[in-house]
């Protein structure tokens, strides 16, 4: 009977000196040891097969459960990137870190990507042949862009002037007393865009389109039988300089009236890209 006590005794203290503590991570891993201290941050442990040290550190973030050599469980559940990660919850399931939506800046490169572009221009008017007459005033055009290559510095490109109109006056305000006017739709040229830096850049712009509506207007209103349904041409040169979507620089545009005469103007333009 003492022998069968004796070897009951044995193998229960024998028992309890090989248990350990079992450390699960949140990926998988198992790590057998005996837990000395538990801080905000981290668990500080011995090693299984270093028993009397050095002391381990593990981050508390990576842990999952504990389960004692006692029996006894201790689950952490991390609950956001800037919580106390240490939650003794055992009856709730870990869940992984909340992710904070960030917004996803907009990269598009406004100097050599294609796009809509918008001009508003307003300049000199100057009318050739024997009127000799000088006029100011505004106009406007909107059209595409299209690029073509891979280079990050220089591209070259077709542009469609989808519609461009001017109106002009000896005198202010212009819409009193509007003296020469044009409509221009169905442009198309060239462009050139050269990109100095981030967001920094220039363009050379060639563009021609016929010019389907030319007139005088004495009044508002009232037009000249002789020019208003004249065909003509209109040619375009400018330069600008480009700030990411927006863009300023000069316009030289020639307008062929046939017997009409001719008109030279030029602007300065201030515009858009999107």
């Amino acid at each position: 009977m003492k022998i069968l006590l004796a070897t009951a005794l044995m193998l229960l203290f024998s028992g309890l000196a090989i248990s350990q503590d079992i450390i699960e991570t949140h990926a998988g891993q198992k790590i057998e040891g005996k837990v000395i201290e538990i801080t905000s941050s981290s668990i500080r442990y011995y090693s299984k097969d270093q028993p009397e040290g050095p002391i381990r550190n593990l981050d508390l973030k990576t842990v999952s459960l504990i389960t004692y050599q006692d029996g006894t469980k201790e689950r952490f559940v991390l609950v956001g990137a800037e919580a106390d990660p240490m939650v003794n919850r055992p009856d709730v399931v870990p869940t992984p870190p909340r992710v904070r939506p960030e917004r996803v800046p907009n990269n598009k490169d406004r100097i050599l990507q294609s796009g809509l572009f918008l001009d508003y221009m307003v300049g000199y008017c100057s009318q050739g042949g024997n009127s000799g007459a000088n006029y100011f005033g505004p106009s406007f055009r909107v059209g595409n862009k299209w690029y073509f290559g891979k280079s990050e510095k220089y591209r070259f490109g077709i542009q469609a002037t989808w519609l461009r109109f001017g109106v002009y006056s000896s005198s202010f305000p212009f819409i009193d007393n509007i003296e020469y006017g044009f409509l221009a739709p169905m442009g198309l040229g060239f462009s050139n865009a050269f990109k100095l830096k981030d967001k920094h850049g220039m363009e050379v712009n060639l563009n021609g389109a016929p010019v389907i509506k030319e007139f005088d207007i004495l009044l508002p209103g009232e037009f000249d039988n002789i020019s208003s349904n004249d065909f003509g041409f209109l040619g375009s040169i400018d330069v600008k300089y480009r700030f990411g979507k927006l863009a300023v620089g000069l316009d030289y545009t020639y307008i062929d009236q046939g017997y009409l005469d001719e008109f030279h103007i030029l602007s300065a333009s201030f515009g858009l890209k999107f």
